[in-house]
């Protein structure tokens, strides 16, 4: 009898060990399983943001910047050389359908041009040399301005340097990159009483960090010499054709056309974003100023004046110098950051 128990215990063991091979042998397909999903799931998820990821291509002094903006819809970017001074501006947007979910990094007969620069989006500056005579008309120098004060007349400013990068690597003509660009450029402005001479008295250093359709911009003001700068915006933004609506901060959208304003800064009306939006709204720019930085923090002007403002012929602007003016002696440097974002 003891004998066919032990048997009986021996054989009710090995059922019961077989069992729990079993369960475990199903809980391995289970997981291996669960596993397989998450990496086809992962996987899939690198392809769609591999095929939605910036695209860079680089012709002559013209960058191109292709981005997922939209659902079916890509923008292309052009930032380049242009102006009587021939320095670094965003110069164009264009829109395309992408019916494939890939980003296209070149322009086609299907894109369509959303908006062509004719201004400055970094802007020029109101300056004088205060080691020569300032019995000239103050004008703004840089930017698109020539020594007419307008667009017209001789150079005002010179580019000096230029690069453009990926990940720290140069671009070479006509070949796509991916990811995140660098553009990098050095350019000397003179002050308006020394434009006779062809002096330089900035010397302005600009580096935009540009992905997925936000633009990062940081402005270093170096002075060569002893200056005053009168009146400078820093960032500053073009409408779309001067129909549709411009909003400060948080605050209503306000049609564009007539001169507006953020109000007077006072001691709390720190206002430091403004959107505009075309009335067909294929796409809103955001340009945002960094309040913790240098002249973002507004400073240098009256607290009757506004942080932001719209000029009626189509342009709204920051406030940086104004109405105090701003002396730097040489090698003094002021510096400022803020961004554009096209949505």
């Amino acid at each position: 009898m003891r004998v066919r128990n032990k048997i009986a215990t021996l054989h009710s063991n090995r059922s019961s060990y077989g069992v729990k091979v079993v369960r475990f042998a199903k809980r391995l397909v289970v997981a291996a399983i669960s596993l397989w999903i998450v990496a086809r799931f992962t996987s899939g998820q690198a392809r769609a943001a591999e095929s939605h990821s910036q695209k860079v291509v680089r012709q002559g002094d013209n960058i191109f910047m292709s981005f997922r903006y939209r659902k079916g819809m890509d923008m292309h970017l052009e930032i380049g050389r242009c102006g009587i001074n021939r320095l670094v501006n965003i110069k164009a947007l264009y829109v395309q359908s992408s019916p494939s979910g890939k980003v296209s990094p070149w322009l086609s007969h299907k894109s369509k041009l959303l908006l062509e620069s004719s201004t400055d989006w970094i802007g020029p500056y109101t300056v004088k040399s205060d080691e020569d005579s300032d019995n000239v008309r103050e004008a703004f120098t840089g930017g698109w301005h020539g020594s007419n004060g307008d667009a017209t007349g001789s150079p005002t400013a010179r580019l000096d340097s230029l690069s453009v990068s990926v990940r720290g690597k140069p671009l070479m003509n006509d070949h796509v990159y991916k990811g995140a660009v660098r553009i990098h450029a050095v350019d000397y402005v003179m002050a308006f009483n020394t434009i006779k001479d062809r002096e330089p008295v900035i010397k302005e250093v600009e580096t935009l960090d540009i992905n997925g359709g936000v633009v990062n911009v940081q402005v270093d003001v170096i002075a060569l010499k002893k200056i005053t700068i009168l009146k400078y915006y820093g960032l500053q933004a073009q409408d779309f054709s001067n129909k549709g609506a411009v909003r400060y901060g948080d605050g209503p959208a306000l049609k564009l056309g007539p001169y507006s304003d953020s109000g007077a800064k006072g001691k709390s009306n720190i206002v430091n974003k403004f959107s505009i939006t075309p009335e067909s709204g294929e796409c809103t720019v955001v340009a945002t100023m960094d309040t913790t930085f240098g002249l973002g923090r507004f400073r240098s002007i009256g607290s009757d004046m506004p942080t932001i403002f719209t000029e009626p012929y189509g342009k709204t602007y920051f406030n940086l110098i104004r109405g105090k003016g701003l002396t730097l002696r040489k090698g003094e440097e002021v510096r400022w950051k803020g961004s554009y974002a096209f949505e």
